[in-house]
């Protein structure tokens, strides 16, 4: 028998590999996969739910948090906004940088007059060394940080200006405050900017 309180022997662990059928076999390996998935997509129609008042709900905020960015980071030339949603923050920059939005969104692209693509923070769809500033402003909560930080690190000049913000109540924030340790910190009202 198993001991469930300990660890499971070899004998009983083959045992328990072969009593699964290949339904359970399927569940074991799919649901995962499915769950995540389901996960994803929810986010995904929760956006293009909300794409048309999103800058109603959120424009205080997020113009404040560019505000900061304005004033701490030395920002210009080609510069590419991760998450950047209906480009609202990204409109600021206009004048100090040729932007780049990118969101995993089409709908709330679809309300941006400049150039945008559609990707994630995860897989960056630009070469090694493009851009001499990247910003985030309060969307790399729903990404896997570890991966983004090297996406970014991997799209971004030497010497690139780099200012993430990232919303303190994240479930994820103390990982992020790790990852990006190495970056200056700035409080605002409800994220941290990190830049560097």
């Amino acid at each position: 028998m198993i001991n469930v309180f300990g660890y499971i022997s070899k004998d009983n662990f083959i045992q328990l590999f072969l009593s699964f059928d290949i339904i359970s076999f399927f569940r074991l390996l799919c649901l995962p996969i499915l769950f995540l998935f389901i996960i994803n997509n929810f986010g995904m129609r929760y956006y293009n739910a909300i794409s048309n008042g999103y800058d109603a709900l959120h424009a205080q905020e997020q113009l404040a948090k560019a505000a900061l960015i304005k004033e701490h980071a030395g920002l210009g030339g080609l510069l590419l906004d991760i998450g950047a949603g209906t480009g609202i923050t990204t409109r600021e920059f206009r004048q100090q940088a040729q932007c780049i939005a990118l969101d995993p969104c089409r709908e709330m692209l679809r309300h941006f007059n400049g150039v945008k693509v559609v990707g994630r923070a995860e897989q960056l769809p630009f070469k090694r060394s493009s851009f001499d500033s990247v910003i985030s402003i309060t969307a790399l909560h729903h990404a896997d940080l570890a991966k983004a930080k090297k996406e970014i690190a991997r799209v971004a000049k030497q010497q690139a200006a780099i200012a993430i913000s990232f919303f303190k109540r994240a479930r994820n924030f103390s990982q992020a405050a790790e990852i990006f340790r190495d970056f200056r910190r700035i409080d605002s009202e409800k994220d941290v900017i990190f830049i560097k």
